[in-house]
């Protein structure tokens, strides 16, 4: 293997993701770098996901299942890593599509500027029976003056994680995905990783994204809600140079506060729900509660009105083609 054509372990997780596993996975091996390994963590399905899977590796080695119960995103990802050979470990969703380009500009990224550790992107957001219209989720700091400023200010920073590529000597150095977390995992490693280099987004769109409209509630919304709390205040007792907290204090803690700090949090992580919602609902055709939700953001969490300004910002409403398959394996509609 030359240093110039490193192999990238792409790990994805996957539980009950039969409508979808097949397509992610034509995408990863229709990438334009063909030095790849794909590692799928079939983590308990119950659905034929891992017989998917399995025919997919028959029909290309570069494809490897690894099947378990159910034990979380974060210990199924830390065993992809375990298994995988590559020197760099990119991350993929079992109902995502990668565009064809994504690990070649992802490593050529990394060639212009070494010491970044992890490289996440932009994303394509669509939903199912509607990939007419597309948002450009535009996320994570793109130079290293904007990491530099959130890092100081204490701002947790966020890639979106599918989209990500990390150095594995650095994942394997802070010691892989915490397995405390499920929910806020990715924001909660990338904090670490960030302690021994950059970690940044390149301004493009990379992947096209599925924003589901099952199975995310605000009870799932409140677990990455609570690590980005947590994140904030380890960042900010490392700046302060008092002692760090761990994660069960932290949730103990917050469990014990008063009703007004208790219904404040709430408040906010509903506020940022709804503002997540409202897209999916824009994404949907229902303009109606895509505005409703947004005041009731706004209303529930006056920061929310913040986040709102800087989304029409850093966001605008793609008016390209639908996502494409990059295998044989699309289905035009869903």
């Amino acid at each position: 293997m030359s240093e110039s054509q490193p192999l990238v372990s792409v790990v994805m997780p996957a539980r009950n993701e039969a409508r979808h596993v097949s397509e992610a996975i034509a995408s990863v091996l229709a990438q334009s770098y063909r030095n790849l390994e794909l590692i799928v963590i079939d983590d308990g399905s119950t659905d034929g996901t891992a017989d998917l899977v399995a025919a997919a590796a028959s029909r290309d080695d570069r494809v490897r299942l690894l099947s378990g119960p159910a034990r979380g995103i974060s210990a199924a990802l830390n065993d992809g890593v375990a298994e995988a050979a590559g020197t760099w470990i990119a991350r993929m969703d079992a109902d995502d599509l990668c565009l064809p380009y994504r690990l070649a500009r992802q490593l050529a990224a990394a060639a212009q500027t070494p010491e970044v550790v992890a490289w996440g992107s932009w994303a394509y957001l669509f939903v199912d029976g509607r990939t007419e219209r597309q948002l450009v989720g535009k996320v994570g700091p793109i130079t290293l003056d904007e990491l530099a400023s959130a890092r100081r200010s204490c701002i947790p920073i966020g890639l979106l994680h599918p989209s990500v590529m990390m150095r594995r000597d650095v994942l394997e150095e802070v010691g892989g995905y915490d397995s405390r977390f499920d929910g806020g995992e990715d924001i909660e490693l990338f904090d670490r990783m960030a302690e021994y280099g950059p970690v940044l987004s390149i301004p493009e769109p990379l992947l096209s994204m599925r924003l589901r409209t099952d199975g995310y509630g605000t009870v799932a919304f409140d677990k990455g809600r609570q690590a980005y709390r947590f994140v904030q205040a380890r960042m900010q007792a490392r700046k302060a140079g008092v002692r760090v907290p761990n994660i069960e204090t932290f949730r103990l803690a917050e469990a014990e506060a008063g009703w007004g700090a208790r219904l404040v949090r709430r408040a906010r992580s509903h506020g940022a729900w709804a503002v997540w919602k409202s897209d999916v609902e824009l994404l949907r055709g229902r303009y109606v509660r895509a505005v409703l939700l947004k005041l009731g953001a706004v209303l529930l969490d006056v920061h929310a009105a913040r986040r709102l300004l800087g989304r029409l910002f850093a966001r605008r409403l793609a008016a390209s083609q639908p996502p494409r398959s990059t295998g044989p394996d699309r289905q035009t509609a869903e």
